[in-house]
């Protein structure tokens, strides 16, 4: 017989689910941790945030939400790193990719793409320009690479950076979120300050929980942390040059 319960993945892929949906989850749990202390006799358990997790309606409203928030947020990311990673890593300045590496990426893309990328000293010259033509060849790159079973680690790489750039993105709710959530808990805790050992157990693991997501939200969730995945990412979506060029090769008659 069919699951009474609903399974997320039949309205959302992997990318929406992981990169935008557990993030919100994320986002609400501490308000689930006081929910339980508020009305433990009461409170249905945690099969009700299951259900509101999975359910198709709020799946569909935290994957907007996330998206949204993380998108937002991503032109002041790039800002900060000095530009999209995968731009940042075409330029002849940068030092991410080996020079041989670079030099034959630079070399596959002029003949992949009817465009020629700027030598050193145009870069130099006039930067913008070339950052523009090397957002193309990202664009490109992105475009010819979706297919998830050819680019696997761009895939995966792709749900990484989304699921910590929409973290990033929700950081303020979480935190207000969590601090509201703390509240609630020492309403449940306050009355037993002469005695702490009488307050509820559950209590005491919310309260603790709710500290130690707000000590991840302050120390961890920043922005290197999500750098690290976005040029993870980028990594992957360069290398795809190598691939996407052998493919553009005539088979020999």
């Amino acid at each position: 017989m069919p699951s009474d319960k609903l399974d997320p993945v039949r309205f959302v892929d992997k990318y929406a689910f992981n990169a935008r949906i557990v993030p919100a989850l994320i986002v609400l749990l501490p308000i689930g941790l006081s929910l339980a202390t508020l009305f433990p006799n009461k409170f249905a358990g945690w099969d009700i945030i299951v259900w509101l997790g999975t359910s198709a309606g709020l799946a569909v409203f935290l994957e907007q939400l996330a998206r949204d928030r993380g998108k937002r947020k991503e032109p002041g990311l790039y800002k900060l790193w000095g530009g999209k990673p995968s731009t940042r890593m075409l330029r002849h300045r940068d030092s991410t990719l080996s020079v041989p590496t670079l030099a034959r990426y630079h070399e596959r893309l002029t003949r992949l793409i009817p465009i020629r990328l700027p030598t050193s000293e145009e870069e130099k010259s006039n930067p913008d320009r070339a950052d523009a033509i090397y957002d193309s060849c990202g664009d490109f790159l992105r475009a010819r690479s979706r297919d998830k079973e050819k680019f696997p680690l761009v895939f995966e790489e792709n749900v990484n950076y989304g699921f910590r750039r929409n973290l990033w993105g929700m950081k303020p709710v979480a935190v207000i979120l969590d601090i509201l959530s703390m509240v609630l808990v020492f309403t449940q805790i306050h009355p037993y300050c002469t005695e702490l050992t009488s307050a509820k157990p559950v209590a005491w693991v919310a309260m603790i929980l709710n500290i130690s997501f707000l000590m991840i939200w302050f120390f961890v969730i920043k922005p290197d942390w999500v750098k690290t995945a976005a040029e993870a990412y980028a990594i992957q979506l360069l290398s795809t040059v190598d691939v996407l060029e052998s493919a553009n090769q005539p088979k020999p008659s």
